[in-house]
């Protein structure tokens, strides 16, 4: 049980550490969503 427990709060760790690495993932993202978009925008 004890070990189960453990497992379950390295889960939620886990999740929650990806949860707080989000924002790095998506702003890169988004930037790369954006920057084509604004670069067209510029030209026109």
């Amino acid at each position: 049980m004890g070990a189960n427990m453990k497992k379950k709060y390295s889960l939620i760790h886990y999740f929650s550490s990806l949860h707080t690495l989000q924002p790095l993932i998506i702003f890169p993202l988004l930037l790369l969503l954006l920057f084509p978009t604004s670069l067209s925008a510029m030209e026109k």
